[in-house]
């Protein structure tokens, strides 16, 4: 059966691609830009977002927008992330990162919208306080 990530740059691009769960350190590693990395897990929607763990401490973060509306969609207007993303599936019995079937792309791109609903209801509240 053929697995999938959705990798999201901080320029906001999405992309589907290939994953193979023998190979997901270095997969990982490449989308986010080499580095250090740190995973998120999100519960709701049953997969891992992995994240750069230096995001925030570059001199001038680039912020993800989309990786944000995860995060908000999860836990609420409670943190921003930086950098490029990556969104595989949980993990197997052996603690081995696995895809996304083909499936759950559908869900995971709805709670990118969702949050990216609540990020815009959010701003116009400040604004307009």
């Amino acid at each position: 059966m053929q697995t999938y990530a959705i990798t999201v740059t901080s320029g906001n691009d999405i992309n589907i691609i290939e994953f193979d769960k023998s190979k997901s350190y270095d997969t990982i590693k490449q989308a986010i830009g080499g580095g250090y990395f740190d995973c998120v897990r999100l519960p709701n929607l049953n997969v891992s977002m992995w994240i750069d763990d230096e995001g925030k401490l570059v001199d001038e973060p680039k912020w993800n927008h989309f990786g944000t509306a995860l995060w908000v969609n999860e836990y609420g207007m409670t943190d921003a992330i930086a950098g490029d993303i990556i969104i595989t599936g949980g993990v197997d019995i052996h603690g081995a990162t696995l895809g996304l079937d083909e499936d759950d792309i559908p869900q995971i791109l709805m709670a990118l919208d969702n949050g990216l609903k609540v990020m815009d209801e959010y701003r116009s509240s400040v604004n307009n306080a």
